[in-house]
């Protein structure tokens, strides 16, 4: 998958690690990820689970074992975010 990435701001990281590893943190923006062909959705068949605008399923990202192929998916929005997340030292784990 190719395009093109910002470089991560580390300023912006670190203020954004300092808040998650504080007393009572939220992530309130959403991470959004590009997959490629690679990565499918199977509806559920419930129909009381379906609406107009969104579809309740299944997504299976399959995860490649080696580093000589590529990911299936890159982070078109979010990427200072993942980037603190990666950093934070948590004393507790989300449930």
């Amino acid at each position: 998958m190719q395009g093109y990435q910002r470089p991560e701001v580390i300023a912006h990281i670190e203020e954004i690690r300092c808040y998650l590893e504080s007393p009572s943190p939220m992530l309130p923006n959403g991470i959004i990820v590009a997959f490629d062909s690679r990565v499918k959705f199977q509806p559920m068949a419930a129909a009381n689970l379906q609406t107009s605008y969104s579809r309740m399923g299944m997504l299976t990202i399959p995860v490649p074992r080696t580093t000589d192929i590529p990911k299936p998916g890159c982070i078109v929005d979010g990427q200072q975010r993942v980037a603190a997340i990666r950093d934070a030292q948590f004393r507790d784990s989300p449930s």
